[in-house]
């Protein structure tokens, strides 16, 4: 049976008239004042009334932003790595503060855009945006799958561009030479050198435990847990084998806690008088000086965890200045001869060619 919209003086929403299994009409209010959100309220309403038990959600004609969100988490990440689904939830957090309240059929493209000029105007990076809008527009495809938000409501969430420009900031050995003495303990220096030689990212680090370490010839395993390719056993490199002998403890974490690590590093590297530095860069040092040492690309991502190579080539696949002045110098040389020797050489040749050709014409 067909159902009109239509306002009412006591009311700021769109209404429109539902018709139950029995034929009974029940005039319903949409609760949305765009037109287009209304319409499709009213399919849905529709549909609820000719099958209830089939939508019986308490959130059926209230689902808003944050329901959908938080039904996304709880119910649409399933096999996802526990940190992958700990970034949902952050990035999520900052869609429910703007725009949580709003209920889904009355999204508009104006709200997605909305939100974004508001994390704008907060400062937020362009690629966290983005990646708060993508985590939006997966939650709001859920729930449109579960009858929970219009049809096509997904699409008007805008798909964002933005240029990626990795961060290559990485240590030459004088570098780390010049920060070691500056640090605060010994503790401090060991957490900096299996950081180095390990190439493991903050989190991983701090969960390194003893038992991880094969044996200071060995290997340690680095439990990773981003993706599976993240957990994964590095070899002990020797810069870190004396090390790990010396100030490794007998049990427990590996590492001393370091709640202060980014700023104990930039203030190192203040008095050091270079760039600050943070711990994703003593990882991304570690890619840097195996590519440097000429250790095939594979190996490296595999090395720190990744499943491809693209990361190493964008990111850690940073080549030292030696390593271009090397690439130069191993091109072949070219014989240089000077003008007069290059003169002479000509005149004898054309001089020989002349030479034939007179005899040729002599025995003729």
């Amino acid at each position: 049976m067909g159902s009109n919209l239509y306002r009412r003086k006591d009311s700021p929403y769109w209404w429109c008239n539902v018709y139950d299994a029995n034929g009974v009409r029940r005039p319903k209010s949409t609760r949305c004042t765009d037109k287009r959100a209304a319409e499709a309220k009213r399919r849905f309403l529709e549909r609820q009334a000719q099958d209830p038990k089939g939508y019986p959600s308490p959130h059926a004609t209230s689902h808003t932003v944050e329901d959908a969100l938080n039904y996304f988490v709880e119910h649409g990440c399933e096999g996802r790595a526990p940190r992958t689904v700990e970034c949902y939830e952050q990035k999520g957090s900052q869609v429910s503060r703007l725009i949580g309240d709003e209920e889904c059929y009355a999204l508009t493209a104006e709200t997605f855009s909305g939100f974004i000029a508001k994390r704008d105007e907060e400062g937020a990076a362009r690629e966290t945006v983005r990646k708060e809008i993508v985590v939006l527009r997966q939650a709001l495809t859920l729930a449109e799958t579960r009858e929970l938000a219009p049809e096509g409501i997904s699409r008007l969430v805008p798909r964002m561009k933005v240029l990626y420009k990795p961060r290559k900031r990485n240590l030459p050995m004088e570098e780390v030479d010049k920060i070691l003495p500056l640090l605060a303990d010994d503790s401090k220096r060991f957490w900096l050198l299996v950081a180095i030689y390990t190439g493991g990212s903050l989190s991983e680090l701090r969960r390194l435990r003893v038992e991880d370490v094969d044996n200071p010839e060995g290997w340690i395993f680095v439990d990773g847990t981003k993706r599976p390719t993240r957990r994964r056993h590095v070899p002990i490199a020797p810069g870190l084998r004396k090390a790990l002998k010396r100030y490794a403890p007998k049990a427990g974490l590996l590492l001393a806690p370091w709640g202060n690590v980014d700023r104990d590093l930039k203030k190192a590297c203040e008095t050091a008088g270079i760039a600050p530095i943070s711990p994703n860069d003593l990882r991304r040092t570690f890619g840097s000086w195996m590519v440097q040492g000429g250790t095939p690309l594979k190996a490296v991502a595999s090395l720190m965890g990744h499943s491809t190579t693209r990361m190493v080539d964008l990111v850690y696949g940073q080549l030292a200045d030696r390593n271009l002045v090397e690439a130069v110098q191993a091109m072949p040389a070219v014989r240089l001869r000077s003008k007069y020797v290059a003169t002479k050489a000509a005149d004898r040749a054309k001089n020989g060619a002349c030479g034939e050709a007179e005899k040729r014409r002599n025995r003729a």
